[in-house]
């Protein structure tokens, strides 16, 4: 059986209702991210029941680990049984982390138009940029390698990332990708699949 990847990036967070950068710090889910990981895991029960056995990949942010929880439970699949790998973390933003955009701006004058200007080289302060987290994604993707099914949940620059890389996408694609937190992205077969809830619930009424 050829490796197939189940990517989730993490519900919505009180954080991101507060338009506030995460990175190495955390947040926890919002009413609307823990129905997120519901739906998520519906959508994955009408996939893995054609595809046993698989093992679960999370990164080690709360924010992921409390999607993965969810996600498990509607997959009776023990949390305790997932693989928790740092390489799964978030790009931190250094300094920036736990600030708004406007905070951002105050503490570092034209930082985020700099990084919006190149993604993938800048980074701030004492922070990092794509590349090094794509260091990260390239080393798990390399050894997950050939056979099995993985569900993977993860974060939004993390999941563009393997993504990006997994198709071989160039450096400015990769950083205009989306990051949805209510779809799960099926690699399989060197292409991407986007799984929304009404395939799901098709899918498990057939």
């Amino acid at each position: 059986m050829a490796s197939i990847i189940y990517l989730i990036r993490h519900g919505e967070t009180e954080w991101n209702l507060a338009d506030r950068m995460q990175g190495a710090l955390d947040s926890p889910l919002s009413d609307r991210g823990k129905a997120q990981a519901a739906i998520i895991g519906d959508i994955l029960r009408a996939e893995l029941a054609r595809q046993q056995p698989f093992s679960v990949h999370c990164s080690p942010l709360g924010r992921a680990r409390q999607t993965a929880d969810i996600i498990c439970a509607r997959l009776e699949h023990r949390f305790d049984a997932c693989r928790i790998d740092e390489r799964l973390r978030e790009a931190t933003r250094g300094q920036w982390d736990g600030l708004t955009p406007d905070e951002i701006e105050k503490h570092t004058p034209g930082g985020l138009a700099a990084r919006h200007r190149d993604k993938w080289n800048y980074v701030p302060p004492d922070g990092e940029n794509y590349a090094m987290a794509g260091e990260r994604a390239a080393a798990w993707l390399r050894e997950f390698g050939g056979d099995g099914v993985a569900v993977v949940v993860c974060h939004g620059i993390t999941g563009k990332l393997l993504r990006g890389l997994y198709l071989g996408l160039t450096e400015a694609e990769i950083t205009r990708l989306d990051q949805p937190q209510d779809a799960v992205y099926r690699l399989q077969g060197g292409s991407i699949t986007r799984l929304e809830a009404d395939e799901a619930y098709e899918d498990m009424k057939t």
